[in-house]
């Protein structure tokens, strides 16, 4: 039995102004970041990527960076946005934001196609499949971008998570990017209980090294295809990683053909995140050495 949850919670947050320009129009305007679901899946702080994004983009390139937060699809156009992100949240607002999402779904891929960056964390990332199952046999439709289906489990699965970025063998074109991305693992922590069945061949976006991938091994987590990324990573990812941060500055800004100030992002100074993850990420390492031996 497929299921539609309906989403009844009020907007309190402002709304976007309505343009029916795509991204690659915006151009030399500011940068608009679209939060959706704020107040529902947000559940580790995840806000904090955008935060960083935001201050980071704009010290790096002058060029201002906005955030509008909203609880309902119908009160955004997703066309407006660079980017459009959804954090982590508790299954029953997973299952709340699905019931907005989905009929959305067409709008959702065409801002896709036309420049919008999208980034869907934590349990996020499953609304990307084609369904759902959960624990007790319902299944929730799901937006259908990428050919995966998702098992909720009995179990729940907590743990740090050290990562290759496989996903940069797709960046040929950009050689100082994908050798920042190769140069730095990813580090974060997954939590959730679900287990993702694949039907084809993807992208994915990190190869696991520490912590268990879409299967619940040692295996695989995330897509990425064209400017859809998914993960179950969270930490926020770009507060515990600034090549993530980087990769994303970069991405919104080759999308908006600003050229030279998407190849200054990728070699800005970020001593203090980079100190800061220097010391994670010699501690997971050695952590993986010590389960190796």
């Amino acid at each position: 039995m497929l299921l539609h949850v309906s989403l009844t919670r009020k907007n309190s947050f402002q709304k976007p102004l309505c343009c029916s320009k795509g991204v690659s129009e915006m151009a030399k305007e500011k940068i608009r970041i679209l939060h959706l679901y704020y107040g529902i899946m947000n559940l580790y702080g995840e806000y904090a990527n955008l935060l960083s994004l935001k201050r980071f983009t704009e010290e790096k390139t002058g060029i201002e960076c906005e955030i509008i937060s909203l609880e309902n699809m119908s009160e955004a156009m997703p066309l407006d946005y660079d980017m459009i992100y959804v954090g982590a949240g508790t299954e029953k607002a997973q299952k709340r934001a699905l019931a907005d999402i989905v009929p959305n779904a067409q709008e959702l891929k065409k801002a896709a196609d036309r420049g919008t960056v999208i980034l869907f964390t934590g349990n996020a990332f499953e609304m990307l499949g084609k369904r759902i199952k959960s624990a007790k046999g319902e299944e929730y439709q799901c937006l259908g971008f990428f050919d995966f289906e998702t098992e909720e489990t009995a179990k729940r699965i907590t743990g740090d998570a050290v990562c290759e970025n496989v996903f940069s063998e797709k960046l040929t074109f950009c050689k100082e990017l994908k050798d920042l991305l190769a140069d730095n693992l990813t580090i974060g922590f997954v939590n959730k209980c679900t287990n993702i069945k694949w039907e084809e061949n993807h992208q994915q976006s990190f190869k696991m090294l520490l912590g268990v991938g879409d299967d619940n091994t040692k295996s695989f987590d995330g897509v990425f295809e064209g400017n859809i990324f998914g993960t179950h990573l969270i930490g926020p990812l770009m507060i515990k990683n600034p090549h993530m941060l980087k990769f994303f500055a970069w991405k919104i800004l080759k999308n908006r053909e600003e050229e030279s100030k998407a190849q200054k992002v990728l070699t800005a100074d970020t001593p203090l995140e980079s100190k800061a993850y220097l010391i994670s990420v010699n501690e997971l390492k050695n952590r993986i050495s010590q389960e190796n031996n």
